[in-house]
């Protein structure tokens, strides 16, 4: 089953240095910063909760998902207007 999404083809082939969400008074965002010097920001709905924990996978070179594991959760502290 494929699953609906977006993708940004100006991301596509960028080395990632550094990933972290901000949640404070101003936003809530996730932050993909690249090797190149640039980064990309993602502005999220302040109730953002996950589902289940985080999880990253390998993809095989006919496109299927493979060796799941999960990564470490870690909780943001909860934001008060």
């Amino acid at each position: 089953m494929r699953h609906k999404g977006v993708e940004y083809p100006e991301l596509k082939g960028k080395t990632v240095r550094r990933v972290w969400f901000k949640d404070d008074d101003e936003f809530t965002a996730l932050f993909l910063e690249f090797e190149d010097n640039t980064r990309a920001r993602f502005d999220l709905r302040a109730a953002v909760t996950f589902e289940r924990a985080p999880e990253m996978c390998s993809i095989a070179p006919n496109g299927d998902l493979t060796d799941w594991n999960d990564l470490r959760a870690q909780r943001l502290a909860p934001h008060e207007s």
